[in-house]
């Protein structure tokens, strides 16, 4: 007598809980958990068999159903396919779900993806990138006088921006102190 036994491979999904996911209009933080959610529940009922991660800086188990933090500080995109790569043979294929707002990290190539399963992504968000302004530096004098003029120097980065002019604008309590073009 024989006896035939399919072993049925299980999926990989990587879910994005890096910060920049919390501000895209479409979807918002709440749709993007509650569109996960339906689209897990749905696989459970077609009983297909499902490793969930999630990931920011770092791959890690498990998603919170009821209220996934997305709060990692970057997208390490790199440690995915890292971790893709290192359970490759004992998966049938992986799905990662991303803004792809990829910002720490080993950069990707053709290469490292070479010889892998099956990878679908689901590319969620605006195709622009988020805009990160950052001040570097703020040079103000050691002593003011109210009332007088001041000169203050600062010195910002920005990213996200395609060569548009921006305006900085400086308040204190909901009052313009100055604006510069």
């Amino acid at each position: 007598r024989t006896s035939n036994k399919v072993n049925q491979l299980e999926w990989n999904i990587y879910l994005d809980k890096s910060l920049s996911m919390n501000y895209h209009q479409q979807p918002s933080p709440t749709s993007y958990r509650l569109g996960v959610n339906t689209f897990l529940e749905k696989l459970s009922r077609k009983e297909i068999g499902i490793n969930l991660f999630n990931f920011g800086n770092q791959v890690e188990p498990g998603w919170n159903y009821l209220n996934q933090n997305l709060d990692d500080g970057s997208t390490n995109l790199g440690e995915v396919i890292r971790h893709i790569r290192a359970n490759d043979k004992n998966i049938a294929g992986s799905l990662i779900i991303s803004d792809g707002q990829e910002n720490f990290g080993k950069q990707i190539s053709e290469d490292d993806i070479v010889g892998l399963n099956t990878i679908h992504v689901i590319g969620v968000g605006a195709e622009e990138s988020l805009v990160d302004v950052m001040i570097n530096s703020l040079i103000v004098p050691p002593a003011l006088i109210k009332g007088e003029k001041a000169e203050i120097k600062v010195e910002i980065s920005a990213t996200g921006f395609s060569d548009e002019k921006i305006n900085v604008t400086l308040l204190s309590n909901d009052k313009i102190l100055g604006s510069k073009l």
